[in-house]
C-alpha cells in the first residue's frame, strides 16, 4: 500500500539501489575463495603443508630408504621441506647411534658433547680449479674463526694424508671440492678409521649411493657411517658451484651463529638460500 505523495518511480529507484548495494558489497569469504581458486594445485599444497609445519614441533624424522628410493630427494616434497629429515641405511645403524648417545659410560664424543669450533678443519679447492669457490669461502671461514685448513692445489700425496688426519683429529671437517674426495681417500680407508669427524662433503654427487643390481647400494655415505661419523652432509647429484657455495655459507651461518639449532635443523634453511632451490637446493641431504 502506497503512502500519500509516494510515486512508483521512487519505489523502483529504492529497489534498484538496494539491489546494487547487495551485489557490490564483497564478503570476506568470497575474497578468500577467489584467492584460493587463483592458486595452482602445487601452490595450494605448499600453502597447506607450510601451515601444518608451522603448527608442529619440528622433531627429527629419519628415513630408511631402500635401493629404489635412495636417489630421490624425498626431503624436498612440500610436506617435509621445512622439517629436519635425516637418512640412515638400516634400523641397526639407528639403534647403535641411540645406544651411543644415551650411554653415560661411553667415552667423550661428538655424539653427546657436540662440535668444538676449535677442532674444525677445512679443505677447499684441492684440485686447484675452483678458484671462485676458494676466493668466496676461505675469507668467510676466517670470519667464522676457522684457523686450520688448506686451500688451493696440493700434491695428491699431501691431500691424501691431510684428508685422513683431518677426519681423525677433528670434530668438524669441511670439504669443498669435487665429489666426495674419493680420489684422495678410498672408502676402505674411511671405514677403518677409529674416529671420524662430522663431515660436510660439499661436492657434486658426494652422497649419491650407487646401485648394485639386486644387492644394496654402496657409496661414501655408508663408509662414513661405518667409521662412526656422527653426521655427513652432501649432495645427491651434480650442482652448480656458485649455488653450492651459497648453500655452504648459509648452512654454516645458521648453524654456528645459533645455539638453539642443530646441524640437521639448519639444512632446510640452507636449501632455500640459493637461486635454484628445487634443482641445486634439493640435492642437499643428511646422513646420520
Amino acid at each position: 500500500m502506497r503512502k500519500f505523495g509516494e510515486s512508483d518511480s521512487d519505489n523502483s529507484n529504492e529497489e534498484v539501489t538496494s539491489k546494487q548495494t547487495k551485489n557490490t558489497t564483497p564478503s570476506n569469504s568470497e575474497d578468500t575463495q577467489s584467492t584460493e581458486q587463483s592458486l595452482s594445485p602445487r601452490q595450494q599444497m605448499e600453502k597447506e603443508s607450510n601451515q601444518w609445519a608451522n603448527n608442529q614441533k619440528h622433531n627429527p624424522l629419519i628415513f630408511i630408504l631402500d635401493k629404489n628410493f635412495h636417489d630421490l630427494p624425498v626431503e624436498s616434497i612440500p610436506i617435509l621441506r621445512n622439517k629436519p629429515v635425516s637418512r640412515m641405511p638400516s634400523l641397526v645403524f639407528v639403534k647403535a647411534r641411540l645406544e651411543m648417545f644415551f650411554n653415560e659410560n661411553s667415552p667423550p664424543s661428538v655424539h653427546r658433547d657436540g662440535v668444538s669450533l676449535s677442532k674444525t678443519f677445512y679443505m677447499v679447492n684441492p684440485d686447484g680449479n675452483l678458484e671462485n669457490t676458494q676466493n668466496y669461502l676461505v675469507p668467510l671461514f676466517s670470519k667464522f674463526g676457522f684457523s686450520r685448513g688448506v686451500a688451493g692445489k696440493l700434491s695428491p700425496e699431501k691431500i691424501s694424508s691431510t684428508f685422513k688426519i683431518a677426519l681423525m683429529k677433528n670434530d668438524l671437517f669441511i670439504y669443498c671440492g669435487h665429489n666426495a674426495g674419493e680420489q684422495y681417500i678410498t672408502r676402505e680407508e674411511i671405514q677403518k678409521l677409529l674416529k671420524c669427524a662430522v663431515s660436510l662433503l660439499m661436492g657434486c654427487s658426494s652422497l649419491l649411493l650407487e646401485g648394485n643390481g639386486d644387492f644394496d647400494p654402496s657409496g661414501p655415505a655408508l663408509s662414513y657411517l661405518q667409521s662412526d661419523c656422527p653426521a655427513t652432509v652432501g649432495n645427491l647429484w651434480v650442482v652448480t658451484d656458485k649455488d653450492l657455495d651459497t648453500i655452504t655459507y648459509a648452512l654454516l651461518t645458521k648453524w654456528l651463529k645459533s645455539t638453539s639449532f642443530s646441524l640437521l635443523e639448519c639444512i632446510p634453511h640452507a636449501r632455500t638460500n640459493c637461486k635454484l632451490q628445487y634443482l641445486n637446493g634439493a640435492a642437499l641431504v643428511h646422513y646420520g
